[in-house]
């Protein structure tokens, strides 16, 4: 990230990639727990886009190695691929405009892992190699449009 900012650019095959490199903490919670859903919000950098350069509706998203090596697209319990899709919902201040992405399996999985590897996501847009667009995203750091992650964990 620069300037506390992700870049997804298609026809240059520039991605984001996002870790999570605390997931297994959780496993401290309790004895027994388990992530029951996670959702990954993005939210596109406020004047990076535009009528003339418009968001796409979704992102599509890999799971990737340390190498940034990808295994193969991220899915849910079910082995069904999700994608991140964009909430377009406009509110006065543009708060609510981000992509959603249902990560808790890919989480609960990570959470378990025996061993020290860690996966992340590559988040590209659809058709990366066919044309060329854009989406500016903020980290965790960004101020006015921070990624945020919801995780819901139950003890039991």
């Amino acid at each position: 990230m620069t300037n506390n900012q992700g870049f997804i650019q298609s026809g240059t095959g520039v991605a984001c990639r996002v870790e999570f490199p605390n997931i297994k903490q959780f496993k401290n919670i309790s004895t027994n727990g388990a992530i029951v859903n996670a959702e990954l919000i993005l939210k596109p950098v406020n004047n990076s886009y535009s009528d003339k350069y418009p968001l796409a509706d979704s992102l599509s998203v890999f799971v990737g190695d340390n190498l940034n090596r990808i295994s193969g697209a991220l899915t849910n319990s079910a082995g069904t691929t999700v994608y991140g899709i964009l909430n377009k919902k406009s509110d006065e201040f543009n708060e609510n405009i981000g992509y959603t992405i249902p990560v808790g399996a890919f989480l609960q999985k990570e959470m378990l892992k025996a061993s020290d590897s860690r996966s992340s996501l590559i988040l590209t847009l659809p058709g990366i190699s066919k044309s060329v667009n854009r989406i500016v995203l903020g980290n965790q750091k960004y101020a006015d449009n921070k990624i945020q992650l919801k995780i819901y964990y139950i003890s039991y």
